[in-house]
């Protein structure tokens, strides 16, 4: 999910082919930054996903009252807060993404 808008939905796949070839089933674009942009949170109800990666601190509030898992990523101005709701974890880098949501490697 992306707050792009449609008209970027050319070069964004293109991005996504090339730097995760296979992995994702369908890109959503929510133009925050449009004339009509959808919420985060609606699309999460509407696609039933569980966990949401985001850095910006507007859509892991909102995605939170869904009852679902955000993944506050980075430490960034726009995304601070002492107190956040016990659904949002903060996570400083993809290492610390993986961690939370990969399967342990064998040993």
């Amino acid at each position: 999910m992306t707050g792009r808008r449609n008209v970027l939905a050319q070069p964004t796949k293109h991005l996504i082919d090339t730097y995760f070839p296979n992995t994702f089933t369908s890109i959503e674009y929510t133009s925050f930054y449009g004339r009509t942009p959808r919420s985060k949170a609606d699309v999460c109800r509407e696609i039933g996903a569980g966990t949401l990666i985001d850095d910006h601190l507007h859509h892991a509030e909102l995605v939170a009252g869904c009852s679902v898992l955000v993944l506050l990523f980075g430490d960034y101005p726009w995304n601070q807060k002492n107190d956040l709701p016990l659904n949002i974890r903060r996570v400083k880098d993809w290492a610390a993404v993986a961690k939370l949501l990969l399967p342990p490697a064998p040993p």
